[in-house]
């Protein structure tokens, strides 16, 4: 699932359909809105996540694209001890 929603494989008419006006991502210092023509470029995860909560929750939903490759996920978390 890592990447763009460009690599696919998606049932037939995913990127034609995507046209979610109040979804939304921030990349390259923009806010980018979901069409056909911008959806390529939106995370995989991150579309799939964001359009089951927008239709849950019924509000405009904005993702932030922080996306930092070659790093490990160990450098992301923080060195909490468990159970605390």
């Amino acid at each position: 699932m890592a990447g763009p929603l460009k690599m696919g494989p998606w049932p037939p008419g995913t990127i034609q359909n995507a046209n979610y006006p109040a979804l939304r991502q921030w990349r390259d210092e923009k806010w980018i809105v979901c069409t056909p023509e911008t959806s390529p470029v939106f995370s995989r995860v991150a579309f799939c996540f964001a359009r089951e909560v927008q239709g849950e929750i019924m509000v405009p939903v904005g993702l932030l694209m922080a996306a930092t490759g070659g790093s490990s996920i160990e450098e992301w978390m923080a060195q909490i001890p468990f159970g605390q």
